[in-house]
């Protein structure tokens, strides 16, 4: 039967000081006798070079190395070997030993390790980054030695065991005395699909995961990874990371979302145990996460690596320097999600904008339910997203229903390296059309006739009260309209001005409709994306939200919302169209 992993009392474990995890059937004297070996390692870079026993976290040791070595039963030799927790994802703030922890896991596994020639891997987002965890695995074996020779003059156990090749960033387990898991490797390895294809790796340490996660091919890697790990009965993956720096995308907002699902109770399938050093969301909205007093709930190892008035020094820096640099403080030393609880320059209806969401909501449910519908359109060059947004008066009840679409070329991928991963996700549940770039001898580029035919239909069925758009470079858009009749003479298109505080009544208005519940979503990731990406600058008399401020997390589709809601927000009639009334007649 699969372990539960779940452990809705989290929060109250980190403010009593204890991992956030739950109480597990581990094999005692495995995680005993992993432990042992892991407390005597050496901190190679502190002075004295204590061992990790004497001056290493326990919380460390609770959290990571008990659960994963506890959790390995059987043998090898006689095919009854199983790991139960095949990955732990570990999400803790800079500075709190957690990438000379992680090197210390490997370096214990590789001296436990069974199987001849087993592969363990450093895998990080640069390689300068992966040989900070090796040059820990080659310092613990030197001051292990070092400390060896003063006591008696011999080689250092570790020294005796294991040959160190500098330059191939390799660690080797010796052909000493016939044991087990002679040829066992330690060594660094690039995140590329052309690196890891055909490994089998017994470990991984995946460090700095957020990181990792913006390689535009980081879910094919992913996969490979998992996959050489599938023949491998006690094989792992411990992923290490800190909160992303900016939105999270991609495989490392899947892997967070999994983890919280996990930790939650919502999810009880998979091998993961989550050990997530993170607020609760309503501390991080409500700003408590700024008090010093809460910073050791997620600072685990304060006062060794890190202490209340190191992180003092660092936040107030951050605050002189700005909104970027206290984004970058909060994520990277206290795990607040980008969009969530600095609350400086977010826009307010975010706040209730998941609770707003309605996955019943399509096209064919807008057009059966609404009396009017406005069709909101944003796009810009070839570097940027193209949205489209529908948005309906539902009939009786008057709230605002909203169905979107995306649309872009894949040289922004090329382009946008860090949302390429993000933008193959929307590509996947259907709400976003890469465009192949290489479309001379085509002709048409289709994301102009797929937005207008989405308008036809709308029209065609007698709801359409009008178009609103940025006019800006989307000439070809206008013709195409006046090609089916939408235009500006009939009242069916209308030019929105995003420039200045333009926008505001727009945002206000459906920023209200989000709090008082009459505005409804289809909860499209690719929109909720754009409004988690939107920043919001104050002006002296009004705030405005405009693309300047987006970079590459990209907000056309949220831009294309703000369009259709400034007409909507004008209650639109539609005038009924003789041909129609003749046919309900």
């Amino acid at each position: 039967m699969a372990w539960d992993f779940s452990c809705v009392g989290w929060e109250a474990k980190l403010r009593a000081g204890h991992p956030p995890i739950p109480d597990l059937p581990l094999d005692t004297a495995a995680a005993d006798k992993a432990v042992s070996i892991y407390n005597r390692l050496r901190l190679h870079d502190v002075v004295g070079t204590p061992t990790r026993g004497e001056a290493g976290g326990e919380w460390f040791r609770q959290a990571v190395v008990r659960p994963l070595f506890g959790s390995q039963f059987g043998s090898l030799s006689d095919g009854t070997c199983r790991r139960e927790i095949r990955e732990i994802f570990l999400l803790v703030p800079k500075k709190n030993d957690k990438t000379g922890g992680g090197a210390a896991v490997m370096m214990t596994a590789l001296i436990l390790n069974k199987r001849p020639r087993g592969k363990f891997l450093l895998v990080a987002p640069s390689h300068e980054v992966a040989e900070i965890a090796f040059a820990a695995c080659v310092g613990m074996i030197e001051e292990d030695d070092r400390a060896q020779r003063e006591i008696d003059g011999k080689a250092g156990y570790l020294k005796h065991i294991f040959k160190v090749q500098a330059h191939l960033k390799k660690i080797t387990k010796r052909n000493v005395d016939q044991k087990e898991g002679l040829g066992a490797t330690l060594q660094i390895k690039t995140f590329d699909q052309k690196i890891v294809v055909g490994a089998k790796p017994v470990g991984i340490l995946l460090d700095e995961f957020w990181e990792l996660a913006k390689h535009p091919k980081a879910a094919n890697i992913m996969g490979q990874l998992s996959g050489g790990q599938l023949p491998i009965p006690e094989a792992f993956r411990l992923i290490i990371t800190t909160e992303s720096d900016d939105v999270p995308v991609g495989v490392f907002k899947e892997k967070l979302h999994q983890a919280r699902e996990v930790r939650d109770g919502l999810s009880k399938g998979g091998m993961m145990l989550p050990v997530l050093y993170e607020f609760s969301q309503a501390m991080m909205k409500a700003g408590e996460w700024r008090k010093p007093e809460h910073w050791a709930w997620v600072n685990p190892n304060i006062n060794r690596s890190i202490s209340i008035a190191g992180l003092q020094e660092i936040w107030s820096d951050a605050e002189t320097k700005g909104d970027a640099e206290m984004r970058r403080a909060a994520s990277q030393h206290f795990n607040i999600e980008i969009g969530m609880g600095l609350g400086t320059d977010r826009w307010s209806g975010a706040d209730y904008w998941e609770k707003r969401a309605d996955k019943s909501i399509t096209l064919d449910s807008i057009l059966a339910r609404c009396e009017a519908i406005v069709v909101g359109i944003d796009g810009g060059g070839a570097d940027d997203l193209f949205g489209l947004v529908v948005m309906g008066r539902e009939t009786g009840t008057k709230r605002w229903l909203v169905w979107s679409r995306g649309w872009c070329f894949r040289k922004v991928l090329e382009r946008r390296k860090s949302i390429a991963s993000a933008l193959e996700g929307f590509e996947k549940r259907g709400e976003l059309t890469i465009i192949d770039d290489n479309l001379e001898d085509e002709g048409v580029i289709p994301d102009i006739p797929a937005i207008v035919e989405v308008i036809k239909k709308i029209d065609d069925a007698g709801l359409l009260a009008c178009v609103a758009m940025d006019p800006e470079g989307l000439g070809a858009m206008v013709d195409a309209l006046a090609d089916i009749g939408v235009t500006q003479e009939d009242k069916k298109l209308f030019g929105i001005d995003q420039r200045g505080h333009k926008l505001m009544n727009a945002l206000r208005s459906i920023e209200r409709k989000l709090i008082d519940g009459t505005f409804i979503h289809s909860d499209c990731a690719l929109l909720n994306w754009c409004v988690e990406n939107l920043k919001i600058e104050a002006t002296a008399t009004a705030f405005r939200a405009t693309k300047q401020f987006a970079g590459d997390r990209k907000i056309d589709l949220a831009m294309a919302m703000f369009d259709a809601g400034d007409r909507m927000s004008t209650n639109p009639v539609v005038a009924p169209r003789p041909e129609i009334a003749a046919m309900v007649a």
